[in-house]
């Protein structure tokens, strides 16, 4: 499983985006979550590629863009064009596996709040509810819960509840290969679609040729 990220930028309206090109410094008008072109800055390590995520950015003549600042936790949701990692796969996508979910969501400790989350591979993971925000390991997350009613033995014994997480968090994972975005949240269960639609939207899933 190869995966590379590229990094874009989109305007608040949606209607203006950008690619950063291999110079670091040029940003290319494109659309949003394009194909790998040629002369694409491309990251393979996560933690070079962080720290730009995020950022908020200022249209310049000469880059395209240019980074403004990274927005503290009262201005995130202003207006403006901010960066963002997507995720291109040039190899087949892997299916998540419901007992795999089921199975960590047993070992979940009840009492601390924590994250159920899918993993670029497509493994479900924990994880304590810090450092989340930007962070390029996560491909789909849900709600972060503490209650014995969401997460440990009790939550992982009630056939109602993970039937109904596994449509959603494979809902999401098919949204996510779909949108090539991290972070993807799950969607509310009366809007997803059925199990065996997602699966068949992530068996047709078409991986991007070797840039």
């Amino acid at each position: 499983m190869q995966i590379l990220f590229t990094l874009d930028a989109l305007s608040d309206s949606g209607k203006n985006s950008w690619r950063l090109e291999k110079d670091g410094q040029q940003w290319r008008p494109a659309t949003f979550a394009e194909d790998i072109a040629s002369g694409d800055a491309l990251f393979t390590n996560r933690d070079t590629l962080r720290p730009q995520i995020g950022l908020q950015l200022t249209p310049n003549r000469q880059f395209g863009l240019i980074a403004k600042a990274r927005p503290g936790i009262l201005n995130i949701l202003q207006r403006g064009i901010y960066s963002h990692a997507i995720v291109h796969r040039c190899g087949a996508a892997p299916i998540p596996d419901q007992q795999q979910m089921i199975d960590t969501l047993r070992q979940m400790s009840v009492g601390t709040a924590q994250l159920l989350y899918i993993d670029l591979g497509g493994i479900f993971r924990r994880h304590d509810a810090t450092d989340l925000v930007h962070n390029p390991a996560i491909a789909v997350r849900g709600e972060i819960a503490s209650s014995e009613n969401f997460i440990g033995e009790k939550a992982a014994n009630n056939h109602a509840l993970t039937d109904n997480l596994w449509q959603q968090y494979i809902s999401g994972w098919w949204q996510h290969l779909a949108s090539r975005r991290i972070n993807t949240f799950i969607p509310d269960l009366e809007r997803c679609p059925t199990v065996e639609n997602a699966l068949a939207g992530i068996e047709n899933f078409q991986p991007e040729a070797q840039p």
